[in-house]
């Protein structure tokens, strides 16, 4: 494990020994600085709601210098007493509440438009971007969902899009930049048959997507169908005992 440049920042301490304890989240957490382990230094204690948001400003505007990726800031109640009258749910605290800033965007290039076909026949069409980098990777990839959301935001191959990280992790497309559109620039429209099959595409009713309806045929439908197969078979195969000592 030493070898792979893991890092630790402290946020918490679960238990103290009461001769140490001050009742106070902030003073445990500078005691642990104070015996050699690494926490968030620019760690506040505030009194207000105007310093609190004072306090998140500064932190979102420090955001894009910082050695690690963050999607806001957490305020806790500083008495230890009161967090355990508190309590918590079986998910979250209820003397803590994150605030999240607004995902980092950036402006990429859609160099293609390429259409994929499910294990169900559903079409999802997918832009091929000038790769860029955003919030910790780059994106070279993002689905448009489906061609009424492409018709919606008008999207055209050779566009210039802004991308974010939707809860900072899945791309998308936010809008595109119609100032950098180039006069023969047209909305893309769906194909009216699948290029891998040539199969007619047909709309259920009531429903947004395109399908192919060749589910024997289409060699794209039949790999995605063993995809999911083999994925699922991995995923709920039992656990059992290993008897021959094979790694």
């Amino acid at each position: 494990v030493a070898k792979r440049g893991l890092s630790l920042i402290v946020y918490g301490v679960i238990r103290i020994d009461k001769e140490y304890d001050n009742y106070s989240h902030y003073k445990n957490l500078m005691l642990c600085h104070q015996l050699g382990f690494p926490i968030d230094m620019s760690l506040k204690r505030e009194n207000d709601v105007d310093n609190i948001l004072k306090s998140i400003d500064s932190i979102q505007k420090k955001r894009p210098f910082l050695e690690y990726e963050i999607d806001g800031a957490v305020i806790k109640v500083d008495d230890t007493r009161i967090q355990d009258i508190l309590g918590r749910t079986a998910k979250h605290t209820r003397w803590g509440i994150a605030y999240k800033f607004s995902p980092e965007k950036a402006t990429t290039k859609i160099l293609d438009i390429i259409v994929q076909v499910g294990r169900t026949g559903v079409l999802t069409p997918v832009a091929i971007l000038d790769p860029i980098f955003l919030t910790g990777s780059t994106i070279s990839r993002v689905t448009l969902h489906n061609e009424e959301e492409v018709v919606r935001k008008s999207i055209g191959l050779g566009d210039y899009v802004t991308i974010e990280k939707a809860g900072d992790v899945i791309p998308k497309v936010v809008e595109v930049d119609l100032s950098k559109r180039d006069s023969h620039i047209v909305p893309w429209k769906m194909p009216e048959r699948y290029p891998d099959c040539g199969s007619l595409l047909m709309k259920d009713e009531d429903k947004v997507a395109l399908r192919c309806p060749n589910y024997k045929g289409c060699s794209s439908q039949i790999i995605g169908h063993l995809k999911a197969t083999l994925s699922s078979s991995f995923t709920n195969k039992p656990n059992t005992p290993n008897t021959h000592n094979t790694p």
